[in-house]
């Protein structure tokens, strides 16, 4: 997935950075199960979206510490195709013997804070 990303860093003080950045990266990576019933189903990641800030400490010997906060969130799709020789019932693909197919696509957002702390030497 390529990936785009942007950000900005504050040298405070002596010591103290602020960085805030936001990515994201675009494409689609998709993963596919098929039964013995010809019924697809597919579950497509098309993009992660990610916000965050770090604040970091660093002694003059180059070594740091670093604290972050963000936040992400995952576009997914979601494809479940009854081929000929399926059917579509309750919400799953049934073998129906000769039935023509059905195909039901869906979305969906995952979404969440991320938080992260570390160590740095340069």
């Amino acid at each position: 997935m390529p990936a785009i990303s942007a950000g900005y860093v504050v040298q405070v003080g002596d010591n103290w950075t602020v960085a805030l950045g936001a990515e994201a990266a675009l494409g689609e990576f998709q993963r596919c199960v098929r039964d013995g019933n010809a019924i697809e189903q597919c579950l497509s990641l098309v993009g992660i979206y990610t916000i965050d800030m770090q604040v970091g400490y660093e002694w003059e010997n180059g070594f740091g510490v670093l604290a972050s906060v963000g936040y992400q969130q995952f576009l997914l799709e979601y494809v479940q195709d009854c081929r000929v020789g399926a059917a579509y019932v309750s919400g799953h693909c049934k073998n129906a013997g000769g039935v023509a197919g059905y195909r039901r696509t869906a979305e969906d957002t995952l979404e969440g804070w991320t938080y992260g702390a570390g160590i740095q030497q340069r």
